[in-house]
């Protein structure tokens, strides 16, 4: 129970200090998204092991609440990462994302 209050208010604490959208230099981003990459080892894409970044599948502009939830995370290398942004840029500039 008190792990959970615990984790609860560093993730809050963590948001609070991000800046208007996302603070990727805040220190509990940096450790999450680090263990996570390790966690999952490989792009959930292509397969790739290399520059592999966390990808925010509901952009964090649209649910800043969600930066630390890894539910909202998927590995992608950094090629697949930036045609999955261009994909989701395309996507609004139409007016059709799906959330």
């Amino acid at each position: 129970y008190h792990k959970d209050i615990s984790d609860a208010n560093r993730k809050e604490s963590a948001f609070r200090t991000a800046t208007r959208f996302a603070d990727y230099n805040n220190p509990e981003w940096r450790k999450l998204s680090k263990e996570y990459l390790l966690e999952v080892g490989h792009c959930e894409k292509c397969g790739s092991t290399e520059n592999l970044q966390v990808h925010h599948i509901i952009p964090v502009r649209f649910a800043p609440q969600l930066f630390l939830e890894r539910a909202n995370w998927q590995v992608l290398c950094r090629p697949c990462h930036q045609n999955e942004t261009a994909r989701e840029i395309e996507e609004r500039r139409k007016g059709k994302q799906e959330r």
